[in-house]
């Protein structure tokens, strides 16, 4: 299921993850061997990983137009999801960045305070390689991408405000892949702490599910079985 980023790394990570592996599945997006328009390429898919347990081709329907997309973008977000890839019809495979495959996701910008730095590494060395932030609830994460060669030699002081973007909240509630945007020299942020309302509590379920949207819901591993069953 989806917010279950880091609880899926820990499983395939840990070598006595043991029967934790029946919520581990492998989704199969396209068939870059097979020289054929993307259509062909997942019926391919579709049709050797039929009847698999522990492998599946990735749920996906047509677009419609600009408002289908809209609306299912934020179908998708509402249950934890990043985004969605838009594929264009009849293509090949690419295997480079190209117009064929796209990313539609949403940002959101959010301000925290500066309390700290971590030291830049490599070509940062000798500068700063992120901040630490804290938001007005008091979660305090690093933020080094979008950073400037200015920003790094010449850093917001702490206690400083500034604008912060994430695509999506894990689920402990810190933010995921978040980017420095630039400071906020004028902002109130007496007044920003009153009205901010941090985000809900998400309480992690392990469930083998293929995909928030598209993808067909499957059958309920042996420990889900247990689990609703009172047996665990």
């Amino acid at each position: 299921g989806r917010r279950m980023f880091r609880r899926s790394l820990s499983i395939v990570r840990n070598p006595c993850s043991g029967k934790l592996w029946e919520y581990v599945s492998y989704l199969v997006f396209d068939a870059p061997d097979v020289n054929k328009t993307f259509e062909e390429r997942m019926r391919h898919v579709q049709a050797v990983t039929e009847g698999n347990d522990v492998c599946a081709a990735v749920g996906m329907v047509e677009c419609k137009g600009q408002k289908h997309l809209l609306d299912q973008l934020k179908e998708v977000r509402s249950k934890g999801g990043e985004g969605l890839m838009l594929r264009k019809p009849k293509s090949k495979y690419v295997r480079c960045r190209s117009d064929v495959l796209l990313k539609v996701k949403l940002f959101t910008d959010e301000e925290a305070k500066v309390t700290g730095y971590q030291e830049g590494k490599g070509k940062y060395d000798g500068r700063v390689g992120a901040l630490i932030l804290r938001t007005p609830d008091g979660r305090e994460f690093k933020c080094g991408s979008g950073m400037r060669d200015k920003d790094r030699d010449n850093p917001p002081k702490i206690g400083d405000v500034v604008t912060y973007r994430y695509p999506e909240l894990m689920n402990n509630g810190f933010p995921r892949h978040p980017v420095f945007v630039g400071p906020r020299p004028e902002f109130n942020w007496e007044e920003y702490k009153t009205s901010y309302r941090g985000p809900k509590k998400f309480k992690p379920m392990l469930k083998k599910q293929h995909s928030v949207l598209f993808g067909e819901q499957l059958p309920p591993t042996t420990l889900e079985a247990k689990i609703e069953g009172g047996k665990l």
